[in-house]
């Protein structure tokens, strides 16, 4: 199936014209709320993540990286459409991102349990032919799901690989801090690998993992051995989940993978003992093992000392990894008032645990660094930085909440006398370190895309990378400072949307101190909070997940706002 404007305009006319209707009245009439005019291509220097464009937050949070166009890069003449989510929309979908239903196939991976039928027939009643698609929700076990939030688009002359945090519904995109990863990369030449690099290797590992139907997994497994993923900036961190005492090597997937990718890395000695935050938008039911399981990990790596001895960088100094969670105030302020809330479930058991808020582990969202203070995150960041500097040594994000069936779970196996990661859900993610970024940089292949006419970009002169928070009066760009020594350092502006000095909660909050007192929710649905939301709503707020919310829209029940997933 080819793509012809003249299909395509008579597809929109006569098959989408009854289906989504509404749908598409709906949304124009949010078009004031935010600018989705196109920009150039991705910013000649941009750097390795993004954030997406938000919308009622101040209008420089959404310039140059703050504010990257989702709709702008899923577009184009895509020939094959991989888009794999938790959530979606298919009507917000095809009116948001319509040259996806014009590609020759469309591959949908999704995680919502007894929706495959009703997403395909919505598909068919857009127009998209039988042959042209395919609509698929893994198998997980209990309290697994699939969660990995990604496209890959082939083009004519590469491939798009965007892996982020939103799932694919109007308020997602446009209503919360969400993060973006995004890299093109050209056909294999004569000059590439045979046998792919690692993070082809991990792509077709992955694809490998989801338990498509053979057909459609060859054809997406050639696609991607078609392309050369030598220039990739980061490096794949996925998760799968495990059958009951799998035996496979334990640091494939999950926290342990993490740890691997880290502890291959020789990092400066300023960065030993150094804080690590974990962001997320769901938390688990965290145990001391865990805990302990995954600082572990987060703190992998190495420094030379003067001596040239190799020294792990070691646990944080303050014996845990600080977990950046949204106060109960900050969720009732936020755009979407107390209804934001659903998508930041952490039920009181499980945030409200003693060990987490005697252990000082929480501190409140920031936001303010990226005009994102009512934009409750969506987002999951992991990552270290030195206290002073705030200099980042490494950066992760992806769908990773902070749970065992995320992450991972190490348990001990007596059939195979090891040590085992067990995972319950599918997760997406990606982990930049500096090194990987200056290998990036001198890459021929670097700043290539697939749908410009531009050269690849001249090949950069450095010797260092540094990652730094971007900041409104500070680094906003990059640049290339000259040390002492004549060491020629690129100073890399990362946009962290929180701010990486956020207040520690001060141990148990008292009732209705919601300054202090870290957002939770109860199964009880007539449990909740007093007082009005910024939109003027009593608890637990009004809202929608599909679609954008009409005056006539029934108010949606406490109980029917969460998932453990997100």
């Amino acid at each position: 199936m080819s793509y012809s404007p003249d299909r395509k305009k008579a597809r929109i006319t006569s098959n989408n014209a009854d289906t989504t209707k509404n749908h598409v009245s709906s949304t124009n009439r949010q078009s004031d709320i935010i600018d989705l005019t196109n920009d150039d291509e991705t910013a000649p220097n941009s750097p390795p993540f993004q954030l997406l464009r938000t919308r009622g937050i101040p209008s420089w949070g959404n310039q140059g990286p703050l504010g990257f166009d989702m709709q702008q890069h899923v577009a184009g003449n895509i020939l094959f459409a991989f888009v794999s989510n938790y959530m979606i929309d298919i009507g917000w979908l095809a009116h948001t991102f319509p040259d996806l239903l014009f590609s020759d196939f469309l591959l949908i991976v999704h995680g919502q349990q007894g929706d495959t039928e009703g997403m395909k027939n919505q598909l068919r009643m857009l127009g998209v032919q039988e042959e042209a698609m395919h609509v698929f929700q893994p198998p997980v076990p209990p309290y697994g799901t699939h969660h990995s939030k990604a496209f890959f688009l082939q083009y004519s002359t590469g491939i798009r690989i965007i892996i982020h945090t939103a799932n694919l519904l109007y308020c997602d995109v446009n209503n919360k801090s969400q993060s973006v990863y995004m890299q093109d990369f050209p056909l294999k030449d004569a000059t590439s690998q045979v046998t792919g690099s690692e993070f082809e290797q991990e792509l077709l590992q992955y694809v490998d993992a989801l338990g498509l139907v053979l057909r459609v997994r060859e054809r997406l497994k050639d696609i991607i051995k078609m392309h050369d993923y030598s220039s990739a900036r980061c490096h794949l961190v996925a998760s799968v989940p495990s059958k009951p005492f799998e035996f496979r090597q334990i640091d494939r997937y999950g926290h342990k993978r993490l740890g691997a990718v880290l502890g291959a890395y020789e990092f400066d000695k300023k960065f030993a003992s150094a804080p690590i935050l974990a962001q997320f938008s769901s938390i688990g039911n965290l145990s001391p093992a865990f805990l302990g399981s995954i600082t572990e990990s987060l703190s992998a790596g190495y420094y030379y000392t003067e001596e040239q001895k190799k020294v792990a960088l070691g646990s944080p100094s303050d014996g845990h990894v600080r977990l950046v969670w949204p106060s109960v105030a900050q969720v009732r302020d936020s755009l979407e008032g107390w209804f934001g809330g659903g998508s930041i479930p952490g039920y009181y058991d499980r945030v409200m645990k003693p060990m987490l808020l005697d252990g000082g582990y929480y501190h409140v969202w920031g936001g303010h660094s990226t005009g994102r203070q009512r934009a409750m995150p969506h987002m999951k960041t992991y990552l270290r930085f030195h206290q002073d500097s705030k200099e980042i040594a490494w950066l992760c994000l992806g769908s990773h909440n902070f749970s065992k069936a995320a992450w991972g779970e190490v348990v001990n196996s007596k059939k195979y006398n090891a040590r085992l990661c067990r995972i319950l859900s599918y997760e997406l993610g990606v982990v930049f370190v500096p090194s990987k970024e200056v290998d990036y940089r001198k890459h021929k292949h670097f700043g290539f895309s697939c749908t410009s006419s531009t050269s690849p970009k001249p090949q950069c002169d450095i010797d260092r990378v540094e990652f730094h928070p971007w900041k409104r009066n500070g680094l906003q760009e990059e640049r290339i400072v000259t040390t002492d020594q004549g060491i020629r350092v690129l100073e890399c502006p990362m946009p962290v949307a929180f701010d990486l000095d956020s207040m520690q909660y001060p141990g148990h909050p008292t009732d209705g101190a919601y300054d202090t007192m870290p957002w939770h929710i109860s199964k009880d649905p007539q449990a909740g909070f007093r007082g009005l939301d910024a939109l003027g709503n009593p608890f637990p707020g009004r809202g929608s997940y599909f679609g954008v919310l009409q005056r006539d829209t029934p108010e949606h029940h406490w109980q029917h706002l969460f998932s453990d997933s997100n």
